[in-house]
């Protein structure tokens, strides 16, 4: 119902250790979302698609001219306060671009004038809007220039607490003005609005325009995943292994009295039903949802600092609907898919008609794989996520079904036989999903929410500055919380001064008097031929076990690779030197050269023509062959994840046996 996804194992999520080392807990590797529908039911073409994503990923791109500037410390040494704390320096000063989305898209590979993108190259915000836009496909109203271009400055400068939503509908309406967008286009746009308040649990209208992805750069890599069988392993795991830690269940806690003085005293926690823990240190890691409705009770109240932080910080919510039925109606190789919806007013080409519903149900999971049981769980982002707070449940499951029918027309949809529909800010002990940079914060906030208070200590994801609003950064923040408390019992590591002495010159620089003490008689010394450090020792014995297991079962296999999605790509192979001809003959005409010859991007352009110009049985071929090199990749993909998870159990047993029969402490290396 909580936490779903996994965002990447690769470059040090401590969750990789976790999941796949200490509890082998078996996942499932999410693909792209390649399918959209829209309205009527129709699924969106996968051209425009890209289209209308490079246009939202554009105007994100601009809206990062106005982010905080970080500023770079130009020393040999560096920051030490980032290098302490593990995190990436921006060495651009704050300027980035779009971060990637926590629901991966995967559009048509769009056909671009390589002239163009090669002026292209750099931030979007460098250069002319049209320019951009022409790069990628669009066609400009009349009356554009190549050279016109968005001016957000106005609206980004009218506040210095300015939301990221004013500045994005903005841009919106400025393009509005340069392309001929559609109400589908709108639609499009939208999807990706939804997309982003599903990231940040809130509506883009209330995230800070200068600071709402102050986290970037520190992202995971690797491909999003799903636990099989449940998130919920994680933290059971953790409470189980090695040892059960003493969890007391039903004890609501209402009341922390902690020494804000570090003078000794003991913390009291207070429960609704009368007992009382006593301890030496403690750390609260509910929600910020809840200390922003003071639901816990603090004596002494927290310092004006700490309380600001509170304040400022975001709490948004993000729901989920769960449907349960007999028999699966839709395509159970793929992960997610996606729908358009309709603005407050139908056809409306007005940005903020499209608030109120565009992320209602914008986003199916398909949970087969994780579950076992046939189960879609449609998302409620931005705006729709407070309606469903309020709206009753009957209602939500008709509207739901009513969508999934109108998408699967040839397939009978029937009512789920079983429904959850999760209200988080309701909840008393969430009050909300997870935490984003509000308008009204500042950059330090995320910081002064970990700080300490005496002996009472903070931890949560909205404490994690460098990973909010996930489970790795949840799971960080307790460690670094662990860390100051047995740094307050046992005191910091203390580390010699210098660190490595200076080397003695055996040589003097000037003659001494000082007596020479006579040498004593040398001693046998039994000195080992072979000398290892412990982590030479690992490396050898790890790389022995690995050679076993690649002796025993192989090398894992290899990842298939994709047949390509995009037509265009195959109508181009088949007519290029036909345009090519054609683009030289009008090249001639126009010049009176007959020597003279089209340029590629010439060539380009008028082949993207003829592509947007071509009948749909000229078409079809090649549309039918995308059809079939995606259900290929679908087969090859399934294929290969099977052998891949069968091999990946199979060097679990290998390793255990060799390390069986080959135990560390007594292995010699060879």
């Amino acid at each position: 119902m909580g936490a779903q996804i996994i965002v990447g194992f690769d470059h040090g999520n401590p969750l990789d250790q976790i999941v796949r080392g200490q509890l082998a807990l078996h996942y499932h590797l999410l693909r792209d979302i390649s399918t959209i529908y829209d309205i009527d039911g129709s699924p969106v073409h996968e051209v425009q698609d890209a289209m209308d994503e490079k246009l939202y990923n554009d105007i994100l791109d601009r809206t990062g001219a106005y982010r905080s500037k970080t500023l770079v410390t130009p020393t040999a040494e560096g920051d030490h306060d980032m290098i302490d704390n593990g995190r990436e320096s921006l060495v651009d000063d704050g300027l980035t671009s779009a971060p990637t989305p926590w629901v991966g898209h995967k559009t048509a590979d769009l056909e671009t004038n390589p002239d163009v993108v090669g002026e292209l190259m750099g931030p979007s915000k460098e250069h002319a809007a049209a320019l951009t836009c022409q790069a990628t496909g669009w066609k400009l109203n009349p009356g554009c220039s190549p050279h016109d271009s968005l001016n957000l400055d106005p609206i980004a400068g009218a506040s210095r607490k300015q939301n990221l939503g004013a500045v994005m509908n903005e841009g919106v309406k400025q393009y509005q003005r340069m392309l001929p967008l559609t109400p589908k286009d709108m639609r499009l746009l939208n999807w990706h609005f939804a997309n982003l308040e599903y990231a940040n649990a809130t509506s883009v209208d209330k995230l800070s325009l200068s600071g709402w992805d102050q986290d970037i750069g520190n992202e995971f890599e690797g491909e999003h995943s799903t636990v099989i069988g449940g998130y919920q392993q994680l933290p059971y795991g953790l409470y189980s292994l090695p040892t059960k830690l003493d969890v007391r269940t039903n004890k609501i806690v209402n009341k922390i009295s902690y020494d804000a003085t570090s003078s000794g005293k003991k913390t009291i926690v207070s429960c609704e039903d009368g007992e009382k823990f006593m301890a030496d240190h403690v750390v609260y890691s509910g929600s910020l949802g809840t200390l922003k409705h003071r639901t816990v009770e603090f004596d002494p109240p927290l310092p004006d600092w700490k309380s600001g932080a509170i304040d400022r910080l975001g709490f948004g919510v993000m729901n989920k609907v769960v449907l349960v039925f007999n028999e699966p109606f839709w395509d159970t190789e793929r992960d997610m898919f996606g729908l358009l919806r309709e603005p407050t007013t139908p056809e409306s080409t007005v940005q903020e008609d499209y608030a109120t519903n565009r992320g209602r149900f914008y986003l199916f999971w398909n949970c087969l794989k994780t579950s076992g049981l046939p189960v879609l769980i449609a998302l409620m982002a931005g705006d729709a996520a407070h309606q469903a707070e309020s709206t009753p449940d009957g209602e939500i499951i008709a509207e739901v079904t009513g969508q999934l029918r109108n998408v699967f027309k040839n397939a009978i949809v029937p009512d789920p036989i079983e429904t959850i529909i999760t209200r988080w800010a309701s909840d008393p002990f969430t009050r909300g999903s997870y935490s984003y940079v509000a308008a009204d914060a500042l950059p330090k906030d995320y910081d002064l929410m970990a700080q300490r208070i005496g002996n009472l200590y903070f931890a949560g994801e909205a404490t994690c500055g460098t990973h909010p609003a996930t489970v790795h950064g949840a799971y960080l923040s307790g460690l670094r919380a662990a860390s100051e408390v047995i740094d307050s019992v046992v005191g910091p590591i203390e580390v010699p001064t210098p660190l490595v002495p200076e080397k003695q010159s055996n040589t003097p620089n000037e003659a001494t008097t000082a007596t020479i003490e006579p040498k004593p008689e040398p001693t046998a010394i039994t000195t080992p031929s072979r000398i290892s450090t412990d982590k030479q020792r690992r490396e050898t014995y790890d790389q022995a076990m690995w050679t076993a297991i690649y002796a025993e079962i192989g090398a894992m296999p290899t990842r298939p690779p994709k047949a390509g999605l995009n037509p265009f790509l195959l109508y181009q192979k088949d007519y290029w030197a036909k345009c090519r001809d054609q683009c030289d003959e009008t090249k001639r005409a126009s010049s009176k050269n007959p020597a003279a010859k089209a340029g590629r991007d010439e060539i380009r352009h008028a082949l993207g023509q003829m592509w947007r110009n071509a009948a749909p049985d000229e078409k079809k071929p090649y549309l039918e062959q995308i059809e079939a090199n995606r259900r290929m990749n679908d087969e090859t993909w399934s294929s290969w994840k099977t052998t891949a998870l069968e091999w990946e159990r199979k060097s679990y047993e290998v390793k255990d046996q060799w390390c069986a029969a080959n135990p560390f402490e007594q292995w010699e290396m060879p």
